[in-house]
């Protein structure tokens, strides 16, 4: 699966605008971006919404990020 069809696959079925990958690998990859204040909940919210469509659509994951962040976050509630 290329990046665009992942995006539009998060935008449609979560609302979650994600920007174009930048460069050689543009077709492989995506940015996450935001417009201002950012705190560790709508990461989390970013992260996980990101980690459900890669399951969604059979990706091979090793652990989940989501957890990972929040273990890294915890402290910053």
């Amino acid at each position: 699966m290329n990046s665009s069809d992942f995006r539009e696959i998060c935008e449609t079925q979560a609302g979650l605008t994600l920007g174009i990958g930048v460069g050689e690998s543009s077709d492989s990859t995506f940015r996450i971006g935001h417009m201002g204040h950012l705190n560790p909940p709508m990461l989390l919210g970013t992260l996980g919404t990101i980690e459900a469509a890669l399951h969604n659509v059979g990706a091979p994951m090793g652990g989940s990020g989501v957890a990972a962040a929040a273990e890294l976050l915890g402290g910053h509630f």
